[in-house]
């Protein structure tokens, strides 16, 4: 995924969090290779990213609560500074 096409998820994904639900989308990143893609201050509450590829771009985001991830995700995750406070919201999938 190019950065291009992630920043335009991003926004409707911000324009759906700020809304309600109403307007935009929710991220589905499902499958989206976003090694070294630009994550800083990124809002993925409730996004959907099983089989995404990440790597440590994830500790620029501030909010992953709700998402959804497979175990790929997990040693990303655990490093983030926020993990202990999202732990318990985030769903696992199996790889």
């Amino acid at each position: 995924m190019k950065q291009e096409e992630l920043d335009r998820v991003l926004q409707q994904h911000q324009l759906w969090l700020e809304s309600g639900g109403v307007k935009g989308e929710r991220a589905d990143l499902r499958h989206a290779d976003l090694q070294g893609a630009d994550l800083r201050d990124a809002d993925l509450w409730g996004a959907d990213l099983r089989h995404a590829k990440i790597d440590t771009n994830i500790r620029g985001c501030y909010n992953f609560c709700n998402a959804k991830f497979t175990t790929a995700a997990l040693p990303w995750l655990i490093l983030h500074p926020n993990w202990l406070k999202f732990k318990d919201t985030v769903q696992i999938f199996p790889d």
